[in-house]
């Protein structure tokens, strides 16, 4: 490691000088693909209740509060836990992310090795509930 950011790898007589970001990025990319459907479960101690999250997520600059709707935060909050509790079998099925009672149970567990990083959870639920347009997902 020469930084966080960067390592130095050899291969055969090269060596050579490797972004950790990109690297890592695609390993969990190739890990998702490869165990669709078939994740391990974080499972919190706690269950977070979802309208929380959306409420601190549409906080985030990432989810574009002011272009999305003329609604206020409360009640769009409302209509995106409407739509995640209406898909909640879907997400529990493909991608472990568990939804019981407006509670956040679980998420998936990509690579074994490295925790759950729940910084960005909050954008994480509104994308799901704003961003995914399900019923192309089903088909």
């Amino acid at each position: 490691m020469i930084n966080y950011d960067q390592v130095l790898v050899q291969y055969e007589t090269c060596l050579l000088l490797v972004n950790v970001y990109p690297l890592l990025q695609e390993f969990v990319y190739q890990q998702t693909i490869y165990n669709f459907q078939n994740f391990g479960k974080f499972k919190f101690s706690t269950p977070l209740d979802i309208k929380d999250l959306l409420l601190a997520g549409l906080e985030y600059p990432e989810c574009n509060y002011s272009e999305r709707e003329s609604k206020n935060k409360k009640d769009l909050a409302e209509e995106y836990m409407k739509k995640l509790n209406s898909i909640k079998e879907m997400l529990e099925d493909y991608f472990r992310i568990t939804i019981q009672d407006n509670q956040l149970v679980s998420l998936p567990k990509i690579v074994k090795e490295i925790p759950a990083y729940i910084d960005y959870l909050p954008v994480l639920m509104v994308k799901l509930a704003a961003d995914v347009d399900y019923q192309a997902e089903k088909n």
